[in-house]
């Protein structure tokens, strides 16, 4: 059974969905223009087992729009929803692209909040100069005809035709983006100037996958791979899959989690 609501927290009202049963909370945090949506096939390829909390971020879905967002207040974001859902013991965080740098922030500022995390071609923000004029460019596109400007140039470098075959999980996908709020969309897109992982991921303590993806042209998974090597213990996969992995290939997503959070990570 699934049931859903809205909480104000931060000063943000926050949409949210709780659905499934088991010894443990998994936490799934949307990529950027997704929203619960984006999670509705690997919940439906994980089975039960698993509390599973998804929830619309600041600025996407049936959340509140927010034209200013930082890392620090997503974080706290998600920390509030879950006192406010009075979920007290550690949760398994998942996430792809810049929702699995929110997982890994989560887990820095509250380690004894996570109990694993998951994350498929993980951003970690910084923003090179050139990275951020061709950001400019594009928002400058969505600033003048919103979303439909910039949605089939997007994606067609983050869901690649060979991740198309299933055309309408894709047709679905791409309406969603088209949906977004113009403002929260383009707020979110300089999201990854304004932090930068990378030197602490040697802090992180927890269980971690990491999941890098053969079909991703953004993060390239030898990058991801990278990243997974600065984390502590971490395991490192490669997956058919692309940027947005719990959209494009959510059964293979599901499988990985499934196996991970299964073994070793589980039972800590």
């Amino acid at each position: 059974m699934r049931r859903s609501d809205w909480i104000e927290v931060g000063g943000a009202s926050l949409h949210w969905a709780v659905s499934g049963t088991g010894p443990a909370t998994l936490v799934l945090v949307h990529e950027m223009g997704g929203s619960i949506e984006s999670w509705d096939e690997v919940v439906e390829a994980l089975g039960e087992g698993f509390q599973v909390l998804r929830y619309d971020q600041r600025g996407f879905g049936r959340s509140e729009k927010s034209t200013q967002l930082s890392m620090e207040q997503m974080v706290d974001d998600l920390a509030a929803l879950l006192e406010a859902l009075q979920i007290k013991t550690p949760v398994f965080l998942a996430g792809a692209a810049l929702g699995a740098a929110l997982c890994m922030a989560f887990a820095l500022r509250h380690p004894d909040l996570v109990k694993a995390l998951v994350l498929s071609s993980p951003a970690t923000g910084g923003m090179p100069a050139a990275a951020m004029q061709a950001t400019q460019a594009r928002m400058e596109l969505v600033r003048q005809g919103g979303l439909r400007a910039v949605t089939d140039i997007m994606l067609a470098v983050t869901y690649p035709a060979a991740l198309r075959l299933d055309q309408q999980r894709f047709e679905r996908y791409r309406q969603q983006w088209l949906v977004n709020d113009p403002e929260s969309f383009i707020a979110f897109n300089f999201l990854p100037g304004s932090f930068d992982l990378l030197p602490r991921l040697p802090e992180l303590a927890c269980p971690c996958l990491v999941i890098g993806c053969s079909l991703d042209a953004v993060r390239p998974a030898a990058r991801s791979a990278e990243l997974a090597a600065l984390i502590p213990g971490a395991v490192y996969e490669q997956a058919d899959s692309g940027h947005y992995m719990p959209v494009q290939t959510p059964a293979l997503f599901a499988e990985h989690l499934r196996a991970f959070l299964g073994g070793a990570a589980f039972k800590q």
